[in-house]
This record gives C-alpha cells, sequence and structure tokens, in this order.
C-alpha cells in the first residue's frame, strides 16, 4: 500500500478516534511490590508476605464493581481519603458498591494471581482479559482487526478458498447423520465451522462427508459419502455454517469455494480489507493495536486425558483455541490418560509419561494438561520433589518436563492444572483420594514441578469457571460432573486463548 494511502487512512481513523476502556481495570505494572492495602486503614502494609497492592484504580460513584478474588480493598474519596474497605481474602469473586462520595479503590493481590487477576464493572465475575488500558474506538468499535474489515470505505475481499488447512481438527471426521465428530476412520480431518450464506450454492473439489448447521451450530442436514468427484451443495435458508471432512493425503489440494462449479486449486487466505482497489497490509495502518498474531500458522500440540480429547463434546477445547488463533491443531488426548505410569500395568490408561515422545517434532506450542485421573483413580504414589521415578506422580512430572525441554527445543511450552471435577465418590470441592490429597492439592504439584523448570501454568483448577458442585452449572457447562459439554470447551478455550495471548 503506497504512503499516501496509508498516510489518509491513518489520518480518517484518526479524526473519528473516541477513547474507550478495557474491561480489566487491573494494571499489574502498576503496583506497589511487598505491600498489601489494609481495609480498616487504606494504608499499605508489609507484614505479609508475597502481596502487592494496586494502584489507585479510579471507579465512579453508586457503580458496582467486581473482582475475580475476594482480597483486602479500600475505597477512597477524590482527595484519595479512605471512606471503606475490609480486610477479607478467599477463591471466591468480590462484589463492591461505591459509595456516593467514593473515586478510587485500591487492592491486595497476592504474586500468585497476578497474571490472572481481574477488577471490572458489574455485578459478576467474567472471563479474565489482560489489562489493555484505554483504546481507540470508531463508531462505536474497539479499531483492532475486527473492526477494520468492517469499516464503511473498506470492502472485505474474501479468499476464493474456504477451506483453511490451519483451522482443523486432526484425527476426526464429521459425521454428516449427526453433524458430531468422530475418530473411528483414521487419517481424517474435520474442518473448522465455515460460514456459509443461506440459499447460495457452494462447491468442494472432491465429495466428502460433511454437515450443515444454523446460526447456533446446531445440526440441520449433511451427508456420509465420499469420492473424487466435486460436490456442490446449496445451504438451506437457516444454514449459516459447514463442516467438511478432508483425508490427510488431500490436506494442500482440497477446496471449497462459492458457486457451482470447481475451479482451479488456490491455497487459502485470510480476508483482507481493501481501500480504493488497494489491499491494505494491516502492518501499514497506523495507530491500530492488536492486527498481528504471534500464532497464526504456527502448531499446537495438546497431551491429555478425555476433556481434551473432547468426550461429550462437539468440538474440543483445543480446536477452538486453534480456530480462533489461526493454529494448525494435534490433539493428543486419550479417555482415562494418567500422567504417571502404574508399576503393576505399565500400558494401562495410556500414561503420558509415555506418550509425549511420539507427538509431533514440528510443533511450535506443546501443551500438557493432565492430572485428574491420576487423582481420580489414585493411580500411583505420589513421591516428592527428588523423584525421577515414572510410578510416582512427582517423577512422571519431572520426567515430561525434562523431554519435552529436550524433544521441543526453543519452542513454548505449557501445563494446565485440572478443571475442578464432582464424581462420586470423590464429589466435594475438598475431597481427598488415597494419597490423602484434593485435586486442587495435584494442581499445586504441577505448579511446583514446572516452576523448577520454568515452566509456564495456566491455574484452570482455580480460574476456570466451571463449577461442578451446583447444579446450575452442571446443567448448563458439566452434566456429568466431570466432561464439559460445548458451552465448557468453550469456556476451557476462551481461558487458554486468552492465557496464550499474554505468552505472545
Amino acid at each position: 500500500m503506497s504512503d499516501m494511502i496509508a498516510r489518509g487512512l491513518a489520518q480518517k481513523l484518526i479524526s473519528n478516534y473516541k477513547t474507550a476502556k478495557g474491561k480489566n481495570l487491573f494494571n499489574s505494572t502498576n503496583k506497589t511490590i511487598g505491600y498489601y492495602v489494609d481495609g480498616v486503614t487504606g494504608s499499605l502494609k508489609n507484614d505479609i508476605a508475597s502481596q502487592n497492592a494496586t494502584e489507585f484504580i479510579p471507579v465512579e460513584p453508586n457503580k458496582r464493581y467486581t473482582a475475580s478474588r475476594t482480597t483486602y480493598y479500600a475505597i477512597y474519596d477524590s482527595n484519595k481519603n479512605r471512606i471503606a474497605g475490609s480486610n477479607t481474602s478467599s477463591a471466591n469473586s468480590l462484589t463492591v458498591t461505591i459509595p456516593s462520595n467514593g473515586a478510587f479503590i485500591r487492592l491486595s493481590v497476592a504474586d500468585a494471581y497476578l497474571s490472572t487477576y481481574q477488577f471490572e464493572l458489574g455485578d459478576f465475575s467474567t472471563l479474565y482479559q489482560p489489562f489493555i488500558g484505554n483504546y481507540t474506538t470508531l463508531s462505536g468499535m474497539k479499531v483492532d482487526y475486527n473492526d477494520i474489515v468492517n469499516l464503511d470505505y473498506f470492502k472485505l475481499t474474501k479468499a476464493k478458498n474456504l477451506f483453511n488447512s490451519f483451522n482443523r481438527t486432526i484425527g476426526y471426521y464429521v459425521d454428516g447423520l449427526t453433524g458430531a465428530l468422530k475418530n473411528d476412520i483414521a487419517s481424517q480431518n474435520a474442518t473448522e465451522f465455515i460460514p456459509v450464506e443461506a440459499n447460495k450454492k457452494y462447491t468442494a473439489n472432491r465429495t466428502t462427508y460433511y454437515a450443515i448447521y444454523d446460526v447456533n451450530k446446531a445440526y440441520i442436514t449433511g451427508a456420509n459419502a465420499s469420492t473424487a468427484t466435486p460436490l456442490t451443495l446449496t445451504i438451506p435458508a437457516n444454514g449459516a455454517f459447514i463442516r467438511m471432512s478432508v483425508r490427510d493425503d488431500y490436506i494442500s489440494t482440497y477446496q471449497i469455494e462459492e458457486g457451482d462449479t470447481s475451479t482451479a486449486y488456490s491455497a487459502f487466505t485470510p480476508p483482507y480489507p481493501v481501500l480504493n482497489g488497494v489491499k491494505v497490509d494491516y502492518k501499514d495502518i497506523s495507530n491500530v493495536s492488536d492486527v498481528t498474531n504471534k500464532w497464526y500458522g504456527k502448531t499446537m500440540n495438546i497431551i491429555g486425558d478425555s476433556i481434551t480429547y473432547g468426550l461429550n463434546a462437539t468440538t474440543p477445547y483445543g480446536a477452538l483455541v486453534a480456530s480462533a488463533l489461526g493454529m494448525k491443531f494435534n490433539n493428543y488426548g486419550i479417555s482415562s490418560s494418567t500422567i504417571a505410569v502404574k508399576s503393576s500395568d505399565p500400558t494401562g490408561r495410556n500414561p503420558m509419561v509415555s506418550r509425549f515422545s511420539s507427538m509431533d517434532d514440528s510443533a511450535d506450542l506443546v501443551i500438557v494438561a493432565g492430572g485428574t485421573n491420576d487423582w481420580m483413580y489414585d493411580w500411583t504414589p505420589l513421591g516428592d520433589m527428588s523423584s525421577r521415578n515414572n510410578n510416582e506422580f512427582y517423577g512422571a512430572l519431572h520426567n515430561i518436563c525434562l523431554g519435552l525441554l529436550s524433544k521441543y527445543k526453543g519452542k513454548q511450552l505449557l501445563f494446565m492444572t485440572p478443571i475442578k471435577r464432582a464424581q462420586a465418590p470423590y464429589d466435594q470441592p475438598n475431597s481427598v483420594n488415597a494419597n490423602s490429597k484434593t485435586l486442587k492439592q495435584y494442581g499445586e504439584i504441577i505448579n511446583e514441578v514446572c516452576s523448577y523448570y520454568g515452566i509456564p501454568v495456566l491455574d484452570m483448577h482455580n480460574e476456570c469457571t466451571i463449577f461442578p458442585f451446583i447444579q446450575e452449572q452442571v446443567d448448563l457447562l458439566i452434566p456429568d460432573k466431570t466432561h464439559p459439554n460445548d458451552a465448557g470447551q468453550k469456556i476451557m478455550a476462551n481461558r487458554l486463548t486468552g492465557f496464550l495471548k499474554q505468552l505472545a
């Protein structure tokens, strides 16, 4: 794009800017390290270890704000004199109403929660979003990738080929009779949910299993047929998405396009905006943020258990993350899989410590999501930090970390702690297994081992809003109290996507 067009675009954007706030009001870079806020006096103290005091966060009188954890806090007037506060701390969210003369709030945040703490306007604690401060809007829209392509003076141009090979679920195919994903046919891949327009025709260059869905991604129709001849479909009046099955050997040549004719293959390219007939490169657009994505086009391996596999869900969280970030996804989730090896049954439950070495070597991101079955089934002894024995939980974790650091030199590694579960007999939040440990404590062991190697951990146990101990959450997110459904998988995906963006 020419400099003249770039400058003109920037000037047009600047002339229409309006300042808005990000959701999360806690800026972790603006904190007083080693101190906490005394809610009784409003002053800072340092007699509790590993604490941080936030800056004076501006708030509006008579409005309600919610913190993702209950912590010590104090509210101040416009002169920063204390008005109210409290010295209470728990894992539950905290909602406060700002007094009529309130202007600021300060909160205490423990070191362990700096990367996940959120303070926001409203009555509820919502999914975590990193602090982004003030940003610009244009006609009520945040100015970033998703808004730029919708500006009136842009024309959005789509690629001919709608199949993005980076966004697929490896090892699965689409059942055209139900719309669900299955894995009982080898060497298959399921496309993402590809947006389509109602009553229009689309043609794939090979006939494959497919399913069409409505705007809520509920199955409408489909077919299970496979031939080398092209397939032309007419989207029903209520159709909004399509998913196709693509065999491994056709990934590099598969195409689905609008129209009733299969044309010469063209590789997928993302939608891009055109200004006055010139393609706009996002890197050339001044004063626009969030238009780059470190993970786009990269490969992600996730090794895990039935939750990673996607049991009881249409699409596993890993595939949703890959779709959001434009990544290739290798799903190494196997139902009932454990971290460690049982000495009396070395191959039982497909231990991850025995499987990780066979994962795709080319991955740019490797995620380990296990431990729930080790805890639930009292699978092995725990051991301790000195253990390197695969028949102990500590030892198997150490060996996975050591093996991944060697296998994926210089690549990003990440562990996730297990989400909460309520399967009998361990059906209470503080249930302990035969090792006299809670599931939360197994997560703490994962944190302990990973911190030894400097490997980041996403604490899904404490920070994923799936709580299978109340019926409303069970009905909505996790019907069997162990495996999230589509809504629960989406919550996991949103949390992981946000975390990965921070790593970027």
